[in-house]
C-alpha cells in the first residue's frame, strides 16, 4: 500500500461519530452503533462453525432464516448482506461477527506498529 503501514485494532464500533484526534503519538476514536452498549456485545462463532450448525440445506450459504435467533441481526438483514443475495458469505459474515463484538465509546491507540495492534497500542 504505497509503503503506508497497515494496522487495526478490534473494539471500535463500524459507525465513527466524529473525526479521529491526534494528540501526540495517539489517536483517539469515537463511535456508537445500536446495540453495541457496554455488555450488549454478542460473541458469534466463525463461518466455519455456522456452516456446520446452521445450514440445513448444505449449500455453503446460510440465510436468515436458517440462522438461530441468537445469532440474528438486530438491525436490517441488507445492512449484513453486503451482496444482496439473500445469503451470507464467509466476508459478510466476518464484517457482522466483528461489528456484534465491538463496543460504544471513545478508543484510544497508540501509533506505530502494524497488523492487529490491539494488545500492544490501546491502553
Amino acid at each position: 500500500m504505497n509503503g503506508e503501514t497497515v494496522w487495526f485494532v478490534h473494539g471500535l464500533t463500524c459507525q465513527p461519530k466524529s473525526a479521529p484526534v491526534l494528540a501526540g503519538d495517539v489517536v483517539y476514536f469515537n463511535g456508537w452503533t445500536v446495540g453495541n452498549d457496554s455488555g450488549q456485545q454478542v460473541e458469534l462463532p466463525p463461518f466455519n462453525e455456522v456452516i456446520a450448525a446452521a445450514d440445513a440445506d448444505h449449500d455453503g450459504k446460510p440465510a436468515r432464516k436458517e440462522l438461530p435467533p441468537a445469532w440474528q441481526p438486530t438491525g436490517s438483514w441488507r445492512a449484513i448482506d453486503l451482496d444482496r443475495d439473500g445469503f451470507l458469505n464467509e466476508r459478510e459474515w466476518t464484517f457482522f461477527r466483528t461489528r456484534r463484538a465491538s463496543r460504544n465509546g471513545l478508543l484510544a491507540v497508540k501509533l506505530g506498529g502494524s497488523g492487529d495492534v490491539t494488545d500492544t497500542n490501546v491502553p
